[in-house]
């Protein structure tokens, strides 16, 4: 039922929201409230590195490391340099009443058998048609299929 609703947590990108940025940064680090997801990707600078600036804990420090007072500034460094890190936001309050109303407006309607249209037409917003095209295209083309695949029993039931 709520598979849809869950978030997928086994990945091995690096993903965090804004709940699980700790305050584990020393009092000097962390002058101020820090409620950006981003600050959790950050680490504390080193001796030699500027003590004013927040730092990348993924950056190679062998490189020079980005080092920034803004959570807009880091963002950009790790979308350009660092594209398959995630930085998920956290639900707003409002939004997080939302989820529960629509779970529970799902459950309902899931104890009375009635989610077929529901789960029809999410999973019709959730494919992206001009790839699934482009790969059938490229399933008949590179395999050399008979274009009479197309009036296959189970190429109907596939489309």
């Amino acid at each position: 039922m709520s598979s849809f609703l869950q978030e997928a947590g086994s990945s091995n990108t690096p993903s965090v929201t804004t709940e699980s940025v700790a305050a584990s940064h020393t009092s000097a680090y962390n002058k101020s409230k820090k409620t950006s997801a981003i600050w959790a990707h950050t680490r504390e600078p080193l001796e030699h590195e500027d003590q004013e600036l927040f730092y990348y804990s993924y950056c190679k420090l062998d490189d020079k490391p980005h080092g920034a007072k803004t959570a807009s500034s880091m963002t950009k460094h790790i979308r350009s340099m660092h594209k398959t890190v995630i930085i998920e936001k956290g639900l707003s309050k409002n939004q997080e009443v939302v989820r529960q109303q629509l779970k529970s407006i799902y459950s309902q309607a899931a104890a009375t058998g009635d989610t077929e249209e529901l789960d029809i037409k999410i999973l019709e917003k959730s494919i992206n048609q001009d790839a699934l095209t482009e790969a059938l295209v490229t399933l008949i083309v590179v395999h050399n299929l008979s274009f009479c695949v197309v009036e296959w029993p189970a190429f109907h039931t596939f489309c």
